[in-house]
């Protein structure tokens, strides 16, 4: 822990400083805005809450590979991978418009989509995505006994537009001309129309529905979905009652895909008013989800659209996580355990639990820990539990942990410089540890660049006594280096008339004796 006596080095690696120089100026800029616009200016703030909150992802996000094509090549770059995650899944509980306005179900789908890859035994690569790309080039799909499965669960999360695609490429549809393949069509065409037309609530063009695809009808017309969801589910609700019509034809030439076709329709009836469709959609949703996320996801976007988070969602947690625990396969338990804290907490905005789940887990540094109290900030009460002293320390929990991530930066030559920018931030002890900072001096005396650099650090800072006695270090180095003008100019620059005249004094012992030469010359003239 950072202390005034003295800073810690402790060493980031290379990812953590690509991140630290990208996050920086955008860090500066916030710090700036929220001073300027006090805090009255709600809106104003939220929206430069907002602005950073997805600068700061881009950047978590930055250089990383396709999780469909494997999991991150490093340690590192997984716990990025993890760290984008739960930066944006916090963002979406607390920043996000989506949220507020109705459409967490589609944006909580459209995190899994992106993310999914976090929940694999392998974390960091997305089986389902991989699985699904692995059927696009499989030449023949309909004997791949994954196939129906993965449908099954692509339509169960929402990715529609992939679970489409994987439909279309049934053989059914290249041999057309056969009376058999054309009875399978059109069993395919019944469920893959209900697809196409599904009534969804999304903005169009929103982030939400550009992760998840255009498949189906978009509205954000909560009257107008109402109305269309309802109709959609009547028709679901017949086609379901006459299933064993309907899937007779392909029965005969391909019982699976009577099978298959036969559990996606159950899927949709997540959201029926016959109770029975209801519980059976509940319980075949829990044998093809892999994970109680996955599940959630499934009854968001089927069955309770449009929740409000903050009220239900803990609730309806406990009822997925005790209906999903058996049937979990294929997952990081682990990180399952986090979430299954931390979603709750984040639902119900419990800024002191986040914090301290946060603090306390392997899957977020303290870098992480360090920017995301800018996320929190969002929660109107967030300030107030954030400002908060910590015991024993002096300082409140933001403040606390400023410091130490300062500390890391300061671990490196490259980046300890960009520690005074978090350090101006930090009114307790910043201005102490930087002083400590620039007395211990982490470059060569020799390096004169970087020596004015730290010089106008400390003066911006108005650290007076750290600049002083910066310069009586470097003004010492120089003289012992036997470069007397260069000493003299540091020493001048500390104001230290002593040692001005300490450095002077051979110099001007010199001259004296000159000039009692040269009198003594012309005197014997």
């Amino acid at each position: 822990m950072t202390t005034v006596a003295g800073v810690h080095r402790s060493q980031s690696n290379q990812q953590q400083r690509r991140v630290a120089y990208d996050i920086v100026p955008h860090y500066k800029q916030l710090r700036q805005a929220l001073f300027q616009l006090g805090s009255e200016r709600h809106q104003e703030r939220k929206a430069a809450l907002q602005d950073y909150s997805s600068n700061v992802l881009e950047i978590l996000k930055g250089g990383r590979s396709d999780p469909s094509l494997g999991p991150p090549t490093d340690a590192a770059a997984l716990h990025l991978a993890y760290e984008a995650g739960l930066w944006q899944l916090l963002d979406l509980f607390l920043l996000s418009e989506d949220t507020q306005e109705g459409f967490f179900a589609e944006a909580f789908a459209a995190w899994l989509a992106e993310h999914g890859g976090l929940l694999s035994s392998t974390p960091g690569y997305n089986t389902l995505a991989a699985d699904a790309r692995r059927l696009t080039v499989s030449p023949r799909i309909e004997i791949d006994p994954t196939y129906w499965p993965i449908v099954q669960r692509l339509v169960l999360v929402g990715q529609l537009e992939t679970a489409a695609e994987l439909l279309m490429l049934h053989p059914a549809y290249r041999e057309l001309q056969n009376p058999g393949m054309a009875t399978q069509v059109e069993s395919i065409e019944v469920v893959y129309q209900l697809l196409r037309v599904v009534p969804r609530f999304s903005r169009a063009g929103s982030s939400s529905s550009g992760r998840l695809g255009s498949m189906g009808t978009l509205t954000d017309d909560l009257v107008q979905f109402g109305r269309e969801r309802a109709e959609w589910r009547k028709r679901v609700d017949e086609l379901w009652a006459g299933r064993e019509r309907l899937l007779a034809g392909i029965k005969k030439h391909d019982s699976a895909a009577a099978q298959g076709l036969a559990g996606i329709l159950c899927l949709l009836c997540a959201g029926s008013d016959n109770a029975a469709n209801a519980k059976k959609s509940f319980e075949y949703s829990s044998n093809i989800a892999t994970n109680w996320v996955e599940l959630l996801t499934g009854v968001l976007l089927w069955k309770y659209t449009t929740l409000q988070p903050q009220i239900h969602l803990r609730q309806l947690l406990a009822t997925i996580q005790a209906g999903q625990k058996a049937h979990e396969r294929d997952s990081d338990g682990a990180f399952l355990d986090f979430l299954h804290e931390l979603l709750p907490a984040s639902a119900d905005q419990e800024v002191q639990s986040v914090v301290s789940l946060c603090t306390n887990s392997p899957y977020c540094s303290l870098q992480f820990v360090a920017h995301i109290f800018d996320v929190l900030r969002g929660h109107p009460a967030a300030e107030r539990i954030i400002s908060r002293p910590r015991p024993h320390y002096g300082v409140d929990q933001a403040e606390l942990y400023t410091l130490n991530y300062a500390e890391t930066l300061l671990g490196h030559a490259d980046t300890w410089l960009m520690a005074s920018e978090y350090l101006a931030w930090c009114p307790v002890n910043g201005a102490a540890v930087m002083e400590a900072v620039i007395d211990q001096s982490p470059f060569p005396v020799q390096d004169e660049r970087m020596a004015l650099k730290a010089l106008a650090l400390a003066q911006r800072h108005g650290l007076t006594a750290a600049a002083a006695g910066l310069c009586r270090r470097l003004g010492r180095a120089a003289a012992q280096d036997g470069r007397l003008g260069a000493a003299l100019q540091w020493t001048m620059r500390a104001h230290d008339p002593a040692v001005c005249a300490e450095l002077v004094a051979p110099l001007l012992a010199q001259v004296q004796q000159l000039l009692l030469e040269q009198v003594g010359l012309q005197y014997c003239w």
